[in-house]
Protein backbone atom coordinates (compact mmCIF):
# COMPACT_ATOMS: atom_id res chain seq x y z
CA UNK A 1 0.00 0.00 0.00
CA UNK A 2 1.11 3.56 -0.76
CA UNK A 3 -1.27 5.16 1.74
CA UNK A 4 -0.10 8.55 2.98
CA UNK A 5 -0.38 8.60 6.76
CA UNK A 6 -1.96 5.96 8.94
CA UNK A 7 -4.49 3.64 7.31
CA UNK A 8 -5.99 2.57 10.62
CA UNK A 9 -9.77 2.87 10.88
CA UNK A 10 -10.76 5.43 13.56
CA UNK A 11 -11.51 3.86 16.93
CA UNK A 12 -15.07 5.19 16.73
CA UNK A 13 -15.74 2.77 13.88
CA UNK A 14 -16.01 -0.86 14.97
CA UNK A 15 -15.97 -3.72 12.49
CA UNK A 16 -19.57 -4.54 13.37
CA UNK A 17 -20.62 -1.05 12.23
CA UNK A 18 -19.29 -1.52 8.68
CA UNK A 19 -21.89 -2.62 6.15
CA UNK A 20 -21.65 -6.24 5.07
CA UNK A 21 -22.57 -5.20 1.53
CA UNK A 22 -20.04 -5.14 -1.28
CA UNK A 23 -17.69 -2.15 -0.91
CA UNK A 24 -17.46 0.35 -3.76
CA UNK A 25 -14.08 1.11 -5.28
CA UNK A 26 -13.37 4.36 -7.13
CA UNK A 27 -10.40 5.88 -8.94
CA UNK A 28 -10.10 9.58 -8.16
CA UNK A 29 -8.27 12.77 -9.11
CA UNK A 30 -9.15 15.86 -7.04
CA UNK A 31 -7.90 19.45 -7.25
CA UNK A 32 -8.49 22.53 -5.06
CA UNK A 33 -8.22 26.31 -5.47
CA UNK A 34 -8.60 28.79 -2.58
CA UNK A 35 -10.61 31.16 -4.77
CA UNK A 36 -13.45 31.21 -7.29
CA UNK A 37 -12.67 29.08 -10.33
CA UNK A 38 -16.15 27.66 -11.03
CA UNK A 39 -16.83 30.03 -13.91
CA UNK A 40 -13.57 29.20 -15.68
CA UNK A 41 -13.97 25.45 -15.11
CA UNK A 42 -17.65 25.23 -16.13
CA UNK A 43 -16.95 27.18 -19.35
CA UNK A 44 -14.01 24.87 -20.11
CA UNK A 45 -16.14 21.76 -19.56
CA UNK A 46 -18.91 23.15 -21.78
CA UNK A 47 -16.31 23.80 -24.49
CA UNK A 48 -15.25 20.15 -24.20
CA UNK A 49 -18.86 18.98 -24.61
CA UNK A 50 -19.44 18.18 -20.92
CA UNK A 51 -22.69 19.72 -19.72
CA UNK A 52 -23.01 20.04 -15.95
CA UNK A 53 -26.24 19.55 -14.03
CA UNK A 54 -28.02 22.37 -12.19
CA UNK A 55 -26.40 23.37 -8.90
CA UNK A 56 -27.22 21.17 -5.91
CA UNK A 57 -26.61 22.34 -2.35
CA UNK A 58 -26.12 20.16 0.71
CA UNK A 59 -24.32 20.01 4.06
CA UNK A 60 -22.04 17.05 4.78
CA UNK A 61 -20.70 16.22 8.24
CA UNK A 62 -17.07 15.08 8.50
CA UNK A 63 -15.19 13.49 11.37
CA UNK A 64 -11.46 14.41 11.41
CA UNK A 65 -9.59 11.08 11.46
CA UNK A 66 -6.01 12.30 11.77
CA UNK A 67 -5.12 10.46 8.56
CA UNK A 68 -4.91 11.59 4.94
CA UNK A 69 -5.87 8.05 3.94
CA UNK A 70 -9.14 7.76 5.92
CA UNK A 71 -12.25 9.84 5.28
CA UNK A 72 -15.40 9.60 7.42
CA UNK A 73 -18.50 11.60 6.54
CA UNK A 74 -22.27 11.74 6.66
CA UNK A 75 -23.59 12.69 3.25
CA UNK A 76 -26.44 15.19 3.71
CA UNK A 77 -28.92 13.53 6.04
CA UNK A 78 -28.01 10.03 4.91
CA UNK A 79 -25.88 7.23 6.34
CA UNK A 80 -22.27 7.51 7.50
CA UNK A 81 -19.67 6.63 4.86
CA UNK A 82 -16.11 5.42 5.45
CA UNK A 83 -13.53 5.74 2.65
CA UNK A 84 -9.98 4.46 2.87
CA UNK A 85 -7.13 4.93 0.42
CA UNK A 86 -6.07 1.58 -1.04
CA UNK A 87 -3.19 2.55 -3.32
CA UNK A 88 -2.10 4.87 -6.10
CA UNK A 89 -2.13 3.73 -9.73
CA UNK A 90 0.07 5.36 -12.42
CA UNK A 91 -1.54 7.16 -15.34
CA UNK A 92 -0.15 6.89 -18.85
CA UNK A 93 -0.72 10.62 -19.40
CA UNK A 94 -0.56 13.07 -16.49
CA UNK A 95 -3.43 15.46 -15.74
CA UNK A 96 -2.63 18.87 -14.23
CA UNK A 97 0.72 17.54 -13.09
CA UNK A 98 -0.79 14.47 -11.45
CA UNK A 99 0.80 11.24 -12.70
CA UNK A 100 -1.25 8.86 -10.49
CA UNK A 101 -4.87 8.36 -9.53
CA UNK A 102 -5.97 7.29 -6.08
CA UNK A 103 -8.03 4.14 -5.49
CA UNK A 104 -10.48 4.49 -2.61
CA UNK A 105 -12.74 1.82 -1.10
CA UNK A 106 -16.08 2.97 0.31
CA UNK A 107 -18.19 1.33 3.03
CA UNK A 108 -21.48 2.36 4.59
CA UNK A 109 -21.25 2.66 8.37
CA UNK A 110 -24.08 2.40 10.88
CA UNK A 111 -24.44 2.86 14.65
CA UNK A 112 -21.70 5.49 14.87
CA UNK A 113 -21.70 7.30 18.26
CA UNK A 114 -19.80 10.54 17.61
CA UNK A 115 -20.11 13.58 19.87
CA UNK A 116 -21.13 16.88 18.29
CA UNK A 117 -17.83 18.55 19.16
CA UNK A 118 -15.97 16.15 16.83
CA UNK A 119 -18.25 16.86 13.87
CA UNK A 120 -17.30 19.36 11.17
CA UNK A 121 -20.10 20.66 8.92
CA UNK A 122 -19.10 21.45 5.34
CA UNK A 123 -21.36 23.45 3.01
CA UNK A 124 -21.26 22.35 -0.62
CA UNK A 125 -22.66 23.57 -3.92
CA UNK A 126 -22.05 20.94 -6.58
CA UNK A 127 -22.43 20.63 -10.36
CA UNK A 128 -22.18 17.12 -11.82
CA UNK A 129 -21.91 15.28 -15.12
CA UNK A 130 -21.47 11.59 -15.93
CA UNK A 131 -19.31 10.16 -18.72
CA UNK A 132 -19.19 6.57 -19.93
CA UNK A 133 -15.91 4.55 -20.00
CA UNK A 134 -15.07 6.08 -23.40
CA UNK A 135 -15.47 9.62 -22.03
CA UNK A 136 -18.82 10.26 -23.75
CA UNK A 137 -21.68 12.12 -22.06
CA UNK A 138 -24.41 9.96 -20.49
CA UNK A 139 -27.25 10.35 -18.01
CA UNK A 140 -25.52 7.85 -15.72
CA UNK A 141 -28.71 5.82 -15.23
CA UNK A 142 -27.92 2.13 -14.63
CA UNK A 143 -24.33 2.71 -15.72
CA UNK A 144 -22.09 -0.07 -14.40
CA UNK A 145 -18.88 1.82 -15.19
CA UNK A 146 -17.97 5.38 -16.02
CA UNK A 147 -16.70 8.63 -14.56
CA UNK A 148 -18.44 11.29 -12.53
CA UNK A 149 -17.27 14.84 -13.17
CA UNK A 150 -17.75 17.03 -10.11
CA UNK A 151 -17.29 20.79 -9.77
CA UNK A 152 -17.90 22.18 -6.28
CA UNK A 153 -17.78 25.26 -4.10
CA UNK A 154 -16.88 24.08 -0.59
CA UNK A 155 -16.83 25.96 2.73
CA UNK A 156 -16.37 24.48 6.22
CA UNK A 157 -18.82 25.93 8.74
CA UNK A 158 -17.33 29.02 10.38
CA UNK A 159 -14.66 29.46 7.71
CA UNK A 160 -14.40 32.71 5.74
CA UNK A 161 -12.94 31.16 2.59
CA UNK A 162 -14.90 29.21 -0.03
CA UNK A 163 -12.77 26.74 -1.99
CA UNK A 164 -13.26 25.50 -5.54
CA UNK A 165 -12.88 21.74 -6.03
CA UNK A 166 -12.75 19.74 -9.26
CA UNK A 167 -12.83 15.95 -9.24
CA UNK A 168 -12.86 13.06 -11.71
CA UNK A 169 -14.20 9.91 -10.02
CA UNK A 170 -14.17 6.68 -12.05
CA UNK A 171 -16.32 3.75 -10.95
CA UNK A 172 -16.88 0.18 -12.10
CA UNK A 173 -14.55 -2.78 -12.48
CA UNK A 174 -11.30 -2.29 -10.54
CA UNK A 175 -9.06 -3.07 -13.50
CA UNK A 176 -10.82 -0.48 -15.67
CA UNK A 177 -10.71 2.55 -13.36
CA UNK A 178 -7.39 4.00 -14.53
CA UNK A 179 -8.28 3.29 -18.18
CA UNK A 180 -11.60 5.12 -17.77
CA UNK A 181 -9.86 8.13 -16.23
CA UNK A 182 -7.35 8.07 -19.08
CA UNK A 183 -10.19 8.22 -21.63
CA UNK A 184 -11.73 11.21 -19.85
CA UNK A 185 -8.34 12.95 -19.63
CA UNK A 186 -7.91 12.36 -23.37
CA UNK A 187 -11.17 14.18 -23.95
CA UNK A 188 -10.54 17.08 -21.57
CA UNK A 189 -6.87 17.77 -22.27
CA UNK A 190 -5.59 19.75 -19.28
CA UNK A 191 -7.08 22.05 -16.65
CA UNK A 192 -7.59 25.65 -17.83
CA UNK A 193 -6.40 27.24 -14.56
CA UNK A 194 -2.68 26.84 -15.27
CA UNK A 195 -1.92 30.28 -13.78
CA UNK A 196 -3.68 29.21 -10.57
CA UNK A 197 -1.70 26.14 -9.52
CA UNK A 198 -4.16 23.81 -7.75
CA UNK A 199 -3.67 21.91 -4.55
CA UNK A 200 -3.79 18.19 -5.39
CA UNK A 201 -5.44 16.47 -2.43
CA UNK A 202 -8.23 14.13 -1.40
CA UNK A 203 -11.00 15.40 0.87
CA UNK A 204 -9.27 13.80 3.86
CA UNK A 205 -5.99 15.54 3.06
CA UNK A 206 -7.66 18.89 2.34
CA UNK A 207 -9.65 18.76 5.59
CA UNK A 208 -6.48 18.15 7.59
CA UNK A 209 -5.35 21.64 6.59
CA UNK A 210 -8.57 23.42 7.52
Amino acid sequence: SNCRGSCLIPTAVTLSAISAGAPALTGELRFWWPNGQTGVLSAWLEEKGVTLSAACERIDIYIPTGSNAVNLKKRGGEQWELKTLVREVPLVVAFAGRQECELWVKHEVSALPVSDDRQLKVNKTRWLACLDPRGEMTTGEQLAAGCQVELSEVRPEGAERTWTSFCLEAFGDTDGLAECLQAVIGRLGDLPCANERPLIASYAEWLSGQ
